[in-house]
């Protein structure tokens, strides 16, 4: 039996999140060009002792301004992909300007490939298929939301009408993907195919909404191809998870995080978001740099970011890149793009930076050849899957509101969800 959604909103809401979207399983829940290091020793100065995070009594009277910190600020990088000035050529330079589908990031820069210090290993090929394999769904993806966005049903037309208006519509922002860009973008013959047939048959679309219709089986298709890829890595000591958050506890580095944490529904004075800035800004450990940074982006989004955004360029390694990446891209929406369901979603721009972070992953792998990467090539695998924003995301406007509004004390880590099965409905 065919049912046709005549509610856009409805439609988008169930059919997108269930059918379109590449990462159904998000493994973090988050309320949630390249620039090299500038010469600073950023170290892992390692946990702190156990006895130093056992006792959570103690910082029951904590303040913010309790916090500790010394030395001088300092700079990891010079920021340009994720500085105010370029965060702000997001959006066009006047009202008048204004377009729901504006493009300030072209399709092709969308895609991931390795820096040329990075060895071109098996591994490193499949990150790359697999990343930018995801990429062309999200491309599809970005587009059939804005074509259900655009699209006002008109009762009053013809049919024929309708469908001329639904061609012109899916037309205006069809996925640009020059061929030989694809081609290097997935050096896997396999999914290469599998990319092209998808873009093919959104070139093909009708924009109609009935569940039988073919571009809901390619959508399919091409999620059920994506368990083709070979795993990154045995995920059995991964999928413990109380070895993953011995490895991930952010207390081992921030000894009073379970009160920053709470400390999320708070609002902050002046005084108290200098006084974290200062602390972010001074810190030389980048796991504590970061866990830090991610707090203040809660409190104050519009300095968060610049150092969330240079933790990314710097091409510095952090176990907490991916969160680092989710925070940022949510708070980015938050501030230059807008909530609304209406607004601009620079999506290529958001793919654009987490390959900063592939990159950053993958040469402290090659970097450490006899280590244990296996948690690693999780969060890598956790940035490669992740949908694009969803325009209808929450109840009054895009997914950003859910994730920075909603939910702000919602992180979820479920390492034992990764495995063979990352698409399930």
């Amino acid at each position: 039996m065919i049912t046709i959604t005549t509610n856009i909103e409805e439609y988008m809401r169930n059919k997108l999140s269930s059918v379109m979207t590449l990462a159904v399983a998000t493994i973090f829940a988050i309320s949630s060009i390249s620039c090299k290091s500038s010469g600073q020793s950023t170290k892992h100065t390692g946990p702190v002792s156990s006895a130093m995070v056992a006792d959570t009594l103690r910082f029951k009277d904590f303040k913010i301004t309790d916090l500790k910190f010394s030395g001088e600020p300092y700079r990891l990088c010079e920021q340009k992909l994720t500085s105010d000035e370029y965060m702000s050529k997001l959006q066009p330079e006047t009202p008048r300007d204004y377009r729901l589908d504006y493009k300030f990031t072209p399709d092709e820069k969308a895609f991931f490939f390795p820096d040329k210090d990075i060895k071109q290993t098996a591994m490193v090929k499949n990150v790359q298929s697999m990343f930018n394999y995801v990429t062309v769904g999200n491309l599809v993806n970005h587009a059939v939301q804005l074509y259900l966005r655009k699209y006002n049903d008109n009762s009053v037309k013809s049919d024929a009408e309708k469908l001329k208006e639904k061609r012109k519509i899916i037309a205006e922002d069809m996925p640009n993907v020059p061929a030989d860009v694809l081609e290097r973008a997935i050096p896997d013959k396999q999914a290469l195919s599998s990319a092209q047939l998808l873009l093919d048959a959104y070139r093909d679309y009708d924009g109609g909404l009935e569940d039988e219709n073919p571009i809901w089986k390619s959508v399919k298709d091409y999620k059920d191809n994506f368990i083709l890829f070979p795993k990154l890595t045995d995920y059995t000591v991964v999928n413990n998870s109380v070895d993953f958050w011995e490895w991930y506890n952010k207390k081992a580095y921030v000894p009073e995080f379970d009160v920053l944490f709470k400390m999320r529904e708070q609002d902050f004075s002046e005084e108290e978001v200098a006084h974290l800035m200062r602390a972010v800004e001074r810190e030389k450990d980048i796991d504590r740099r970061a866990i830090l940074a991610i707090e203040l982006t809660y409190h104050a989004p519009s300095y968060g970011l610049l150092y969330l955004g240079e933790i990314m360029e710097s091409g510095i390694y952090t176990k907490y890149l991916f969160e680092v990446w989710n925070v940022w891209r949510a708070y980015c929406q938050f501030e230059y793009g807008g909530c609304s369901s209406f607004s601009i979603i620079p999506d290529n721009y958001y793919s654009q930076v987490k390959a900063l972070c592939i990159n950053s992953l993958l040469r402290h792998i090659q970097k450490n050849p006899d280590g244990d990467y296996s948690r690693d090539l999780m969060v890598a695998k956790n940035l490669i899957i992740t949908e694009c924003l969803d325009r209808m995301g929450s109840d009054y406007g895009n997914e950003c509101i859910s994730l920075t509004y909603y939910y702000p004390l919602s992180f979820m880590l479920q390492p034992s969800a990764l495995g063979e099965d990352l698409f399930v409905e």
